[in-house]
């Protein structure tokens, strides 16, 4: 059994509300307890009953937020994003390029990647430092990609990166057509 309690008052609360119970029980002459000497009688019982009615009053903003333990699980609805067409268009924004996946660019493959950031649109070119191409085809140097969200949070390119034995990293660059650009720090794999 767990106490739906989540502060000192609601403590302060629940030890008077049981000590306010243990008094008026006491001053009923209900409980005796031998240890411990109550007197029996009515100032005891209305002292039992301030206590227990204070310490009710300090667990109520207790009782009220609580949320039951037995709940049932609900279900989370998961944003999803919906992908843009090349005819689609949306307004591009502030260019953010956080990540891309997989992490490393991979020397002489043509490779699918996903970058991950914020203002992406259908406009947006792609550009690979070194001797690279990037487009939305396996086979094209257009620096297109081939689908983005419709947040405009990820895209996906595909990168072709020729090997160069003097680069080992490089970065990618994203342009929008009104000239804002980010770029990120990549690896070059062989």
């Amino acid at each position: 059994m767990t106490i739906p309690i989540n502060s000192i008052m609601g403590y302060i609360g629940l030890a008077l509300l049981v000590f306010g119970a243990f008094m008026v029980l006491a001053g009923f002459d209900v409980i005796s307890i031998q240890q411990v000497s109550v007197r029996k009688g009515r100032k005891t019982w209305i002292l039992g009953f301030v206590f227990a009615l204070l310490g009710i009053w300090l667990l109520l903003p207790e009782l009220g937020t609580s949320t039951p333990t037995t709940a049932s699980p609900t279900a989370i609805a998961l944003a999803t994003t919906e992908i843009l067409q090349p005819g689609q268009q949306t307004k591009c924004g502030t260019l953010k390029l956080d990540a891309i996946s997989p992490p490393a660019v991979l020397e002489n493959q043509t490779r699918e990647y996903k970058l991950i950031g914020s203002g992406f649109c259908h406009d947006t070119k792609i550009t690979i430092s070194g001797y690279a191409t990037s487009g939305n085809s396996p086979q094209s140097d257009n620096t297109q990609p081939i689908e983005v969200s419709s947040d405009g949070t990820w895209l996906t390119v595909y990168i072709f990166h020729v090997l160069d034995p003097d680069q080992s990293s490089g970065y990618v660059m994203v342009t929008n057509p009104d000239g804002n650009t980010a770029s990120l720090y990549v690896n070059y794999q062989k």
